[in-house]
């Protein structure tokens, strides 16, 4: 069976292991008729797995056997088993329990771990118990927790004394300490090691997974449970044939445990091959040695554990080459290269573009699917693929309304004419009918569903919607049901609370409650529903245009089935999410509101382990994909941003605005140095997000920042740093630089996203917005270093110090900003209740420059004086505003950030896989 036939079986299983009595048998029925080999694939594992209904009747009474064990547990505390005292119940399983103990004969001190079998008191069961204790006296190795006794409680029940370790799992060993990739690595190999001792004493674990890796306080990993291990040759205890022992975790398991094959070494290969993918998620370098240790045939994995130990050290000191590079070089040369003569330059091109180093995904191509000017934005793929749903704003780009293009050349078919906004279309999985959302007064939101082809209009629900469609807040912001009676849309009951998922009945319109975001994030959307139906994936924005990706597994009643699993990391921006046909993957956009990209993740089977991440190499937004063609369709973006310049000549409402810092990619954020010679901002020209700095006219322009990816530059106020936010390592951090050029220093160390850095007068400190207390607040922290203090205490962002000593800082309040202050005694009060984004405003001995939203759309420059209160128009601005505010020190220029351009058009790729 091939790898790709192999997931579809893992996939089918997951989904029917949900399922019980005629709904499952439905499911095997229609599998079998779609594709009766997966069916028969499936039912052996389900045999084999003993996954029936009487077993998941038992699985269901899973809580009832847990708190039995730990009430029976209590029994043993303080009891002695041989020469051991029981002192602490350390865990509970299905199998029993494990406890602390510690020697109490005199003879020395010793603390333990005990592990006790519960209700195995028969003569098969306790000659098993035996059999592990034997396995585990064979074996003598520091990296495998020792065995010192064993017998049997007063009941019966078998026990073992083992070497008793304090430490970690290897998976939260490496997260708590946020180990690189090389130093888990090396904790990978050590444990590739220890198997291969094991197995050259014919010992196979069979249960290789992060929990039975433990990493002690010396920072050796060691290797536990050897619970269902088995010595190659061994008949079972007893002369038995096991048919319902305690099975291995699905999500390491390989193909042949699972169908009950006999046990052999490459069957611990492969578990270790996933555990490696779950430590090292997302480095495409090691994905053809994780491929290769995983691969569905035995006989094409890793002979042994200590080969497959070898590659991943090859990896570690690349001057003898790692498996991907090897596997890539070679593949590369041979295929481009078509011969030695060639060699030569086929090596230039392959250093030049990177290929040695990015084995992921095939090459890719997207199509020109519209052409229309303006945002063709949101597509949906009908579920056979050949008509894609998307919304327009129009020839004049001033209304968005739906439309529907068949696969191919020719005109779209308008759906709706209303002069309000439509937008986030999604079809029915039966291709009947199409849901989408339309504007309304008092930012709310009808929920419409219309006949595929054109027809009356029926509203089905009301909602409190996301802003107009656009990149910032990227939807779709709704999704059917499976079964097509409902609708998973985004919603919140008031302006004050997060959006977050609700079911939508379409027969009663009742709105149930599904997800429960923080407070501090602005909520969740973009619902992606698996095509079983029982897993939903969604977006959570934790910031302006900055999310990740959650799963929630749901039930019939798509009610929330426990707590929601992060499935992307920080420090990205994952957005519209949508599931490949056969379930097992997701695919989404990255990348902010510039520059996104389409990415690939791979999900763990059956909810254990990491999820993998890889580049499609797409730029684009808004994917889409057909459930049953291999079709995707996403929006190429375009958003190009620029900082201009007002000069003000000193008569009132007498200004003039001048482009002053441009390119074809995204500017913005520019700030005045102290002394109005120098200009510190944000570009996107090299390629990423970096501070550069200019001369005050533009010129003499270099970067300042290598990241890949910072934001929110800040002069310091004698002018000789730059304070910033950089994006790195998966962490968001404050850094300062030299205005001139240096090495930058980390500033904030605490936990949580750091953000929009400011200096006070004096320098001394720098304030800067955390979510460390789990709501955005106010911080600051000595520029120089040390600790950090929260300054707000009912939310804060930007954060600027007058003259006069107050400090003012913006506020999220809903989707909007309000400006706030805090006087030196403490007091604080509002000052203006909306402006644009949380750092267009700026304070200057005069007032408060800032900028509002006007009642048609656009927005200005106004100052708030501080002498009489009043507010001044400075100047009307004639496009979108965006980030970034600064007056210069003589207060007769302002720089503010704008969008000059913001396109999109929709791309198609066929043969999607």
């Amino acid at each position: 069976m091939t790898a790709g036939r192999w997931e579809r079986v893992k996939v089918a299983f997951e989904e029917a292991r949900t399922l019980s009595g005629a709904a499952r048998q439905q499911y095997l029925h229609s599998l079998t008729a779609s594709d009766p080999e997966i069916a028969e694939e499936l039912r052996g594992l389900l045999a084999a797995y003993g996954e029936s209904e009487s077993f998941l009747a038992t699985a269901g009474m899973h809580d009832a056997i847990q708190t039995d064990l730990a009430e029976a547990g209590l029994t043993l505390m303080g009891r002695h088993l041989g020469a051991y005292r029981v002192t602490r119940l350390i865990g509970v399983g299905g199998m029993g329990e494990v406890y602390r103990g510690e020697r109490d004969d005199g003879e020395f001190q010793q603390h333990v771990a005990i592990k006790v079998v519960r209700g195995a008191t028969s003569a098969f069961s306790v000659a098993r118990f035996r059999a592990e204790r034997q396995i585990l006296a064979n074996l003598s190795h520091p990296n495998i927790a020792r065995i010192y006794d064993g017998g049997t409680t007063d009941a019966g029940e078998p026990y073992l004394v083992m070497e008793y370790i304090e430490g970690q799992r290897i998976d939260e060993y490496c997260t708590s300490r946020n180990l690189a990739d090389a130093e888990r690595l090396r904790l990978l190999e050590t444990v590739c090691g220890t198997v291969h001792y094991a197995h050259q004493h014919n010992v196979i674990h069979r249960d290789i997974k992060p929990a039975n890796i433990m990493v002690g306080e010396d920072g050796a990993p060691r290797l536990l449970d050897f619970g269902i291990a088995k010595l190659l040759g061994q008949e079972d205890p007893a002369g038995r044939t096991v048919t319902r022992e305690r099975a291995a975790t699905p999500a390491y398991a390989s193909p042949e445990q699972l169908r009950g094959d006999p046990p052999a070494p490459a069957s611990d290969v492969y578990s270790l091959g996933v555990v490696l993918r779950d430590l090292v998620p997302g480095e495409r370098r090691l994905d053809e040695i994780v491929r290769r240790a995983t691969h569905p045939d035995p006989a094409q994995r890793y002979a042994t554990a200590a080969e497959l130990a070898r590659e991943i050290k090859r990896y570690l000191n690349p001057a003898g080459g790692s498996a991907g590079r090897r596997w890539t070089w070679r593949r590369a040369v041979l295929w481009l290269a078509g011969g030695a003569a060639l060699f030569g330059l086929v090596v230039v091109a392959a250093l030049a573009f990177g290929w040695f180093s990015q084995p992921g995904s095939e090459s890719l191509r997207g199509v020109p699917l519209t052409s229309a000017p303006g945002q063709e934005l949101e597509p949906s793929l009908s579920p056979e693929g050949n008509h894609v749903a998307y919304s327009w704003n129009g020839e004049n780009q001033d209304n968005f309304d739906i439309y529907i293009k068949l696969i191919g050349p020719g005109p779209p078919l308008r759906l709706t004419t209303d002069p309000a906004n439509d937008s986030s279309p999604a079809w029915s999985r039966d291709g009947r009918l199409i849901a989408f959302l339309r504007e309304m007064p008092g930012e709310k939101a009808q929920i419409i569903i219309i006949p595929s082809l054109g027809g009356p209009e029926r509203i089905v629900g009301e909602v409190l919607r996301w802003p107009k469609p656009g990149l910032f807040y990227p939807g779709p912001h709704l999704t059917w049901s499976a079964d097509g009676k409902g609708l998973i849309v985004s919603h919140r009951q008031t302006a004050q609370e997060p959006f977050a998922l609700y079911y939508l009945s379409i027969d009663t319109g009742q709105l149930r409650k599904i997800t429960n975001p923080p407070g501090y994030t602005s909520g969740d959307t973009a619902p992606a529903l698996s095509p079983g139906g029982r897993t939903l994936v969604f977006r959570r924005y934790t910031g302006f245009a900055a999310g990740q990706l959650y799963g929630q597994r749901l039930d019939e009643r798509m009610e929330a089935q426990g707590a929601p699993a992060l499935l992307t990391p920080d420090g990205i921006s994952a957005a519209s999410p949508a599931w490949t046909p056969d379930g097992r993957e997701i695919v989404f956009s990255d990348g902010y509101y510039f520059d996104p990209g389409l990415n690939r993740l791979t999900l763990p089977w059956l909810g254990i382990g990491t999820a993998r991440q890889e580049s499609l190499r797409l730029p684009g937004a808004f994917v889409t994909t057909s459930l049953l063609a291999q079709r995707l369709v996403y929006a190429s973006t375009l958003l190009d941003t620029n900082v201009w310049e007002i000069r003000l000549s000193g008569k009132a409402g007498d200004s003039s605005a001048v482009i002053l810092l441009s390119s074809t990619r995204l500017d913005s954020g520019g700030q005045y140095s102290p002394d109005g010679k120098r200009i510190a901002y944000l570009s996107q020209r090299s390629g990423s997000a970096e501070v550069w700095v200019c001369d005050r006219d533009g010129k003499n322009a270099f970067q300042l920042t290598s990241f890949g990816d910072t934001g929110g530059p800040r002069w310091s106020p004698d002018g000789t740093e730059i304070a910033f936010l950089a994006r790195f390592k998966g962490l968001e951090k404050i850094y300062v630089v030299r205005s001139n050029g240096g090495a930058p220093r980390q500033l904030t160390t605490g936990p949580g996203r750091d953000h929009i850095p400011s200096w006070s007068l004096d320098g001394r400190f720098i304030y800067f917005r955390s979510s460390r207390s789990g709501d955005y607040e106010v911080w600051k922290v000595p520029a120089a270093g040390g600790p950090e203090v929260q300054v707000t205490r009912s939310g804060g962002e930007l954060a600027l110090e007058s003259p006069q000593g107050v400090l003012y800082y913006s506020k999220r309040s809903g989707d909007d900003w309000s400006l706030w202050k805090r006087s030196p005694d403490g007091e604080e009060s509002q000052v203006l209740p909306s402006i644009t984004f949380q750092t267009n405003f700026y304070v200057t001995s005069t007032g408060v420059y800032y900028t509002p939203h006007l009642p048609d759309g656009g927005t200005a420059v106004d100052l708030l004086r501080f002498a009489d209160g009043k507010i001044e128009t400075i100047a009307a601005l004639p496009k979108p505003i965006w980030f970034g505010l600064s007056v210069a020190p003589d207060e007769r220029s302002i720089l503010y950030s704008q969008i000059d351009r913001e396109e999109s058009t929709l791309m198609l790729v066929d043969r999607f896989r």
